[in-house]
């Protein structure tokens, strides 16, 4: 009896030292602050109007310093004018925001559409830079416009892309009556590619 008791108990304490790997990645990640969020939806607002929604299927906020929200699983982002007129979207595969200063960083197929004007911007990586609100990118660049195709190596612009400059040499190529996107912001089947 004493044998069958003494097994019982240690067979218990094994049984309750076991976790599974998803409880020790949580617990992980708890411990050093990062805060977990699934089919996010976050809706952005200045002075009374909703100027952007942003959403994507995973976020993770990191709380040490300097914080910073991470979209691993990618995201995209609907800009309104005051009316609540859709103007734009921005889509990346992977995307970092820094609370502190309010940059922002994506990468890997970063696609920007501007609804009113009808021009489209595709490069690899993106940064933007809050406080001289300016966009910048150092890869390969695609700016599609309803007059034509300009292709080049790195890019600056202002915060709505109406003065962009490219850094490295650029060639552009006309075409007519090619739409950018369509009436919902997504992109066409005539662009080029």
């Amino acid at each position: 009896m004493k044998k069958f008791l003494l097994y019982t108990t240690l067979a218990m304490a094994l049984y309750s030292c076991e976790n599974k790997l998803e409880a020790v990645r949580a617990l992980d990640k708890s411990a050093v602050g990062v805060e977990e969020g699934f089919d996010i939806r976050v809706i952005i607002s200045q002075g009374g109007h909703v100027k952007a929604e942003l959403t994507g299927p995973y976020m993770e906020r990191h709380l040490q310093h300097p914080a910073f929200v991470e979209f691993s699983k990618g995201l995209k982002a609907r800009f309104y004018n005051d009316s609540m007129v859709q103007t734009s979207t921005l889509t990346a595969f992977y995307g970092k925001y820094f609370e502190s200063n309010g940059d922002l960083f994506l990468r890997d197929s970063v696609v920007l559409i501007n609804i009113l004007t009808n021009e489209r911007m595709d490069c690899h990586r993106l940064k933007y830079d809050a406080l001289t609100q300016r966009f910048s990118s150092d890869t390969a660049v695609r700016y599609v416009s309803n007059s034509g195709v300009t292709y080049g190596t790195g890019f600056e612009s202002n915060s709505d892309f109406s003065d962009i400059s490219f850094i490295k040499g650029t060639a552009k190529l006309l075409y007519e009556d090619s739409a950018v996107t369509d009436s919902t912001g997504e992109a066409t089947d005539s662009i080029p590619n």
